[in-house]
C-alpha cells in the first residue's frame, strides 16, 4: 500500500458535525469557551485533510476541492444540525470522526495537527472511573 492509498478526503459534513459536538462540550474538550478557538480547531482539522489530499491527489480535484475554502462556522453548522442536514454526533461518533480525520491524512500531519488530534482523542475517550460509574 502506498501513501497515496492511505490519504482520502473527509466531507465537510463530518467537520461540521464534529464542530457542533465540540461546541456543546467546548470547555471540556478545548479548555476554553472562546468561539474563535473552536473555529480555528475545526478549520485546522479540515485544512490538514485538504493539504494531505492536495499533496497526494493533486490530479484529482474531487479529493481536495470541496475543502479548498472551508472555514468552520458555528452558526451554519448548528442550523444544518437543527435542520437534520448533518448527523448529530454523540461522544462515540465524535471520537470516530477524530480517528477518521487522523487516518485520512496518513503520515502527512504537522506537530500542531498531531497535538490537536491527540488532545481531542484523549478528552473524548472515557476514563475507566467514569465507565464504572455509568455501568
Amino acid at each position: 500500500m502506498t501513501n497515496n492509498e492511505t490519504i482520502f478526503p473527509v466531507t465537510r459534513e463530518v467537520f461540521d458535525a464534529l464542530g457542533v459536538y465540540v461546541q456543546c462540550h467546548q470547555f471540556r474538550l478545548l479548555g476554553t469557551t472562546n468561539v474563535t478557538i473552536l473555529e480555528q480547531a475545526i478549520t485546522q482539522l479540515a485544512r490538514m485533510n485538504y493539504a494531505a489530499n492536495l499533496t497526494m491527489n493533486r490530479n484529482d480535484p474531487t479529493c481536495w476541492l470541496p475543502l479548498e475554502s472551508y472555514r468552520y462556522s458555528p452558526t451554519r453548522s448548528i442550523m444544518t444540525d437543527l435542520a437534520h442536514i448533518i448527523s448529530h454526533y454523540n461522544r462515540e461518533r465524535a471520537l470516530e470522526a477524530v480517528r477518521l480525520i487522523a487516518e485520512s491524512c496518513g503520515p502527512l500531519k504537522t506537530e500542531s495537527d498531531k497535538a490537536l488530534l491527540a488532545s481531542l482523542k484523549d478528552r473524548l475517550t472515557p476514563t475507566r472511573d467514569r465507565d464504572a460509574l455509568l455501568a
